[in-house]
């Protein structure tokens, strides 16, 4: 049970949580039944600090992470305060000690957030007009391992909203609470707060947070979560429903570029986010006509993939983009098979003799081998999914990413190729995906998917190409392009 100080923590938490909230009152002790652990942030009038009081009501950590080597640049002094302690870690370390005879303490510090996000624009963090963009990395110091309650609650200024990759659980006035997750300190993340518009998008189950930060000139907000609505309804076009049951969109209009969507991620921190980066200058069109946002919502098919891996996760997400989008009726099938088709061209003559699809990934970034990478792993998708509907009524490379979905998503951990593909062939009863893994990632040669196009009645390429439906698997190739029948109501 909480001791008296950390009972009156509690109260002291939630009579602020009153008083933010104009008017929303909770009891004195909804947390303190809760939640084992509460962060409170504020931000500094000025917006150039953080400060957290960090309460612990069960079992005090032995020691707090951040996640990033950078975090203790930014501890204003005197750094952790502890009761009568005071805890400064030293030049880059990860973690702080705790040293206490009590089992419940409400720790307080303070982060200088402006200059944290002057650094990480480098990261991809920005800083602009009333809008500040940051690594949780550099100013959370948490456990290692968070209980499932573990709760974090923003309390900012009035019209100053917040976006975090973390499930949200409420939002009241000038106070948004979100759940902490159990996803290592060192797991990249972005957050941001400013005076930008945040939407909610309900599709195929899920909620997705939106948020389109500020710009000159702005987005155009309609447009943009229209386009992102339509992107997610690609996506539950491959089981029906959405993977995750909440995700943060961050969206950060960068004027004038060379395309519509010049660059996307995937971050898995807290949850998984999808992060895109536009050319809010553009007509809409040109957004729902690119592949980015298809693309890097299909990431989250699947769990923390390693980099080494990343002929898995970028293969999966690129053989996707393009039949999601022809499901979704974005695009036609004949120019679904004709951008699949081009890209295994581009894969085919970025493969080199002697290297291998496991060694083209480990130096992906560094030999800028992403159209091997990317293209050998659609390929493979290609492969797995043809095979499974020609062995196995009712099985599908939708089915199995469905089952892996069910049992595994959200992962609080990172997988192997090798790990994802030996659940995946347990889930489906079958040996498809590690036989095509074996065959395939240690290889120097493109995956061979030449015959099977043929098979599937796709002939030539580029403006040529066009649909045989009479050749042998041409109602194969047409189902591959179809969305699966809509669930029963219950």
């Amino acid at each position: 049970m909480p001791n008296a100080a950390a009972s009156r923590a509690v109260a002291a938490l939630i009579a602020g949580l009153s008083i933010a909230s104009s008017g929303y009152a909770e009891p004195a002790t909804a947390y303190a039944s809760a939640s084992s652990q509460v962060y409170r942030v504020e931000l500094s009038a000025d917006w150039s600090r953080l400060t957290v009081e960090a309460c612990f009501f069960e079992d005090l950590p032995k020691r707090l992470h951040a996640g990033s080597d950078e975090a203790y640049k930014y501890l204003e002094a005197p750094g952790i305060r502890h009761g009568t302690q005071t805890l400064a870690p030293p030049q880059g370390a990860l973690s702080v000690a705790l040293e206490s005879e009590s089992q419940t303490a409400c720790l307080q510090y303070s982060v200088a957030v402006r200059a944290a996000a002057d650094a990480s624009r480098r990261e991809g963090g920005t800083q602009s007009g009333d809008t500040l963009v940051v690594s949780p990395g550099l100013w959370l110091w948490r456990p290692a391992q968070l209980p499932d309650d573990a709760l974090l609650q923003f309390e900012l200024p009035q019209g100053v909203n917040v976006s975090a990759p973390w499930p949200i659980l409420q939002r009241r006035g000038n106070v948004t609470q979100f759940r902490l997750t159990n996803t290592p300190p060192s797991w990249p993340a972005r957050m941001a707060i400013g005076r930008f518009p945040t939407h909610e998008i309900a599709v195929g189950g899920a909620t997705l947070h939106l948020a389109i930060l500020d710009a000159s000139p702005p987005a155009d907000d309609a447009a943009v979560t229209a386009w992102l609505d339509e992107a997610a309804r690609a996506v539950t076009t491959l089981y029906g429903r959405f993977p995750l049951s909440q995700a943060q969109l961050l969206l950060t209009p960068i004027g004038r570029q060379p395309e519509p969507v010049p660059w996307g991620q995937v971050l898995r921190g807290g949850r998984p986010a999808a992060h895109l980066f536009f050319d809010q200058t553009r007509p809409s069109r040109e957004w729902r006509n690119d592949w980015t946002a298809v693309h890097e919502l299909a990431h989250m098919l699947l769990p923390y993939i390693s980099r080494r891996d990343a002929w898995l996760s970028e293969g999966f997400a690129t053989y996707y983009q393009n039949v999601l989008r022809a499901r979704a009726g974005l695009i036609s099938e004949t120019d679904a098979w004709r951008k699949l088709v081009a890209g295994f061209g581009r894969g085919q003559r970025g493969t080199r003799r002697g290297i291998s699809l496991d060694d083209a990934s480990r130096a992906m970034r560094r030999e800028r081998t992403f159209m091997r990478v990317y293209w050998s792993g659609a390929a493979i998708a290609l492969l797995a999914d043809t095979q499974l509907r020609q062995s196995d009524a009712g099985m599908s490379l939708d089915e199995a990413l469905s089952r892996l979905a069910r049992c595994c998503l959200p992962s609080p951990r990172m997988w192997t190729a090798r790990q994802a593909f030996e659940r995946m062939d347990e889930l489906t009863g079958n040996d498809v995906f590690v036989a095509l893994a074996e065959q395939y990632r240690g290889s120097d040669q493109f995956p061979d998917v030449d015959d099977l196009l043929l098979r599937l009645g796709v002939i030539g390429r580029g403006d040529t190409l066009s649909l045989d439906d009479d050749a042998e698997l041409a109602p194969l190739r047409r189902a591959l392009m179809r969305a699966p029948p809509e669930p029963p109501a219950h």
